[in-house]
């Protein structure tokens, strides 16, 4: 509405400049005001019909515009679908990891359980080896001849005691 104003208003500016000239090209020619609003009726067909081109135009650049606006909509929306498929994937491989390490850490849990109730039961063996061997030695310390005692004395040391060279202070320390 507003160009359409806009060129009217040139078209009538440029026709009140162009009268004069146009009535005194008239008179000398000895023209009639009848071409003098042929001239008029012209110019204003012409400014009427540059209007109708710039209107023409500005529709064209408005529909253009409101295109252009909807592919970019459009793009947005597709850059949003995509943003939120990589969410939801990420969330995904983020609780599968998260499931993975609660289950290593179930397993982790259970070898450490086993692992003391093994370490347990080997201790337990260990002691009643220990304690039978202690008794055994006990019951053959007063048992045979002195000889027999010693042999067995031999036999019973350390390694350490045995290559330490303090063989006599050693088995007296027993």
């Amino acid at each position: 509405m507003r160009i359409q104003e806009t060129a009217r208003f040139a078209v009538l500016a440029a026709l009140l400049l162009a009268v004069p000239f146009s009535i005194a090209e008239e008179n000398d020619s000895k023209g009639s005001t009848m071409s003098l609003q042929k001239m008029i009726v012209k110019q204003e067909a012409d400014a009427q019909e540059e209007t109708e081109k710039g209107s023409k135009a500005a529709e064209q650049r408005r529909i253009a515009a409101k295109e252009k606006a909807e592919k970019r909509r459009e793009a947005a929306e597709q850059r949003r679908a995509e943003a939120r498929k990589r969410k939801e994937a990420a969330q995904e491989k983020a609780e599968k990891l998260r499931v993975a390490a609660e289950k290593r850490e179930a397993v982790a849990r259970e070898k450490a359980e086993k692992m003391k109730s093994a370490d347990k039961e080997m201790s337990e063996g260990l002691e009643k080896q220990k304690d039978k061997k202690t008794e055994q030695v006990r019951n053959e310390l007063d048992k045979g001849s002195e000889k027999g005692q010693e042999m067995r004395r031999k036999k019973s040391r350390k390694w350490w005691k045995f290559w330490g060279g303090d063989d006599e202070e050693s088995e007296s320390g027993e």
